[in-house]
């Protein structure tokens, strides 16, 4: 299965029906189809694939399963239902998912969405269940290699967008607490290391970059004074159990303190 999905491997699609058409009644290539979605749609790591109707304007293998997972043309990362808008200038990557967190980003699963389909609104970012498994990192980079060639994006902007979020087994660790990633390799680790492999040597977000106004939205939360001073907060004091500890006996201390100055002011008085 994964030498089928290689892009090196890939023969034009009319040899594949030429070769069906050899064992099978010819000319029954919708038959070929579904043979096909059936024994691939097992990779699939994430909702929003579908079965296709016709083979007929495929170059090839990997192309019929590119489209099988091709989403809709209103989906949008914005999480508004806006359509994400041309560059016109560099995108300003998120943090990764600790860091929002601490910048008060709550994360959500959606059972609803297709996997691309990212929301982000009044400080939630709702995401669709990924399932990370042995074969996820080579179907990923097949399609990636395939987009880089012909000049398609949404897996490839997907996989930007997990690299930003995921940095360490911490971020990992957060998004399969809340359900969005089924970490089926065991190893949070193994996942953060997987994630920021595939983005190594693959150009930056082009004019049409899925998650732009999302990006977009996401950094101006986190850089609301509040929030800002929140993630500050929890970064040099909440960062773990014994500092959290220290700095509530600090305030129960300053609270007596100040009560005991009011009780004696009042006695005085």
């Amino acid at each position: 299965m994964r030498d089928l999905m290689l892009f090196e491997n890939q023969l034009p699609f009319f040899v594949l029906c030429t070769l069906y058409d050899l064992i099978e009644v010819p000319d029954q290539h919708s038959r070929l189809s579904h043979l096909l979605f059936k024994f691939f749609s097992v990779l699939y790591p994430g909702k929003g694939y579908k079965e296709l109707g016709t083979v007929d304007p495929l170059k090839h293998l990997l192309d019929f399963i590119h489209c099988s997972w091709l989403p809709p043309p209103n989906v949008s990362g914005s999480g508004g239902g806006r359509k994400d808008r041309k560059l016109d200038k560099m995108v300003r990557f998120i943090n990764s998912a600790k860091r929002l967190e601490e910048a008060n980003v709550k994360f959500e699963k959606s059972e609803e969405e297709m996997m691309f389909n990212v929301g982000f609104k009044e400080g939630v970012m709702v995401m669709a269940p990924l399932t990370i498994e042995d074969r996820t990192e080579s179907f990923l980079r097949s399609l990636i290699a395939y987009e880089q060639y012909f000049q398609h994006n949404f897996v490839t902007d997907y996989v930007k967008f997990l690299d930003c979020i995921i940095d360490s087994s911490k971020d990992v660790e957060i998004l399969s607490r809340r359900g969005i990633i089924e970490n089926w390799l065991g190893d949070e680790n193994e996942v953060a290391e997987m994630v920021n492999k595939l983005s190594e040597s693959v150009s930056g977000p082009g004019k049409d970059f899925v998650y732009a106004n999302m990006f977009e939205d996401v950094n101006k939360h986190c850089g609301r004074r509040w929030n800002r001073w929140m993630a500050n907060l929890r970064k040099n004091y909440f960062y773990n159990p014994w500092t959290i500890i220290s700095v509530l006996v600090a305030l129960v201390l300053l609270l007596l303190t100040f009560t005991q100055t009011v009780f004696t002011i009042l006695h005085v008085v």
